[in-house]
């Protein structure tokens, strides 16, 4: 989130690595969808980190060596 919210500043800051851009004054309907966006996005990465450990389990013996 910045104060800056002039149209140039909005690319500088995407440019600089930031993720995302939301400027004051802050709507709450937009804040509301950048968040459900990002939520969803987490939720998203973390199931599939979650499911790749599961998959690496049951390919793998008590040892953690592969199953042929």
């Amino acid at each position: 989130m910045t104060a800056n919210a002039m149209k140039e500043d909005r690319q500088m800051c995407l440019d600089a690595g930031m993720d995302d851009y939301l400027s004051k004054p802050v709507m709450k309907e937009k804040l509301a969808v950048t968040l459900e966006h990002w939520t969803s996005i987490i939720f998203k990465t973390q199931n599939t980190d979650t499911t790749e450990q599961i998959e690496s389990l049951t390919n793998t013996d008590a040892l953690g060596l592969p199953l042929d």
